[in-house]
């Protein structure tokens, strides 16, 4: 009885691949058997390895402190106005966190009020407020 190859996703998928295989121990057993030992090798193979980071772009530990910065902050009136800021802020690895408050529905990109959590040791407060401020339109630092 020839095998008929089941399309992908058919049910039968897992009664022709065991069919496949018994008919491949039987004919080529040393074949097989070194045919599933390099497969199964070569993916367990990327398990052993060590993450590959990129330079600048290694997790900061948590016992390195970080710090708060309020902040009210008025942005570019455009869609997407605080995604966009977002990603600007965030291209500084020492920024961690940008917590906004709920938007005004009269206007969603005026009087912001934003807590940013960052790794002062990494940047330095005025000059994050500095970035930000060339990111906004206008910037308050609150208490």
């Amino acid at each position: 009885m020839p095998l008929s190859s089941p399309g992908i996703g058919s049910p039968l998928a897992d009664v022709y691949f065991s069919q496949l295989m018994n008919r491949l121990m039987k004919l080529y057993p040393l074949l097989t058997v070194m045919f599933l030992t390099v497969f199964l090798c070569s993916a367990c193979a990327g398990a052993l390895e060590e993450p590959v980071v990129a330079e600048g772009h290694e997790p900061v530990p948590t016992s390195e402190p970080r710090a708060t910065l309020h902040i009210a902050v008025d942005l570019d009136r455009r869609i997407g106005c605080e995604e966009a800021f977002d990603l600007a802020v965030y291209s500084h690895r020492a920024v961690e966190r940008i917590a906004w408050e709920a938007p005004s529905a009269a206007s969603p990109c005026t009087a912001r009020a934003a807590t940013v959590t960052f790794v002062p040791g990494r940047l330095p407060q005025a000059e994050l407020i500095a970035f930000m401020r060339s990111n906004a339109r206008s910037l308050e630092v609150k208490p």
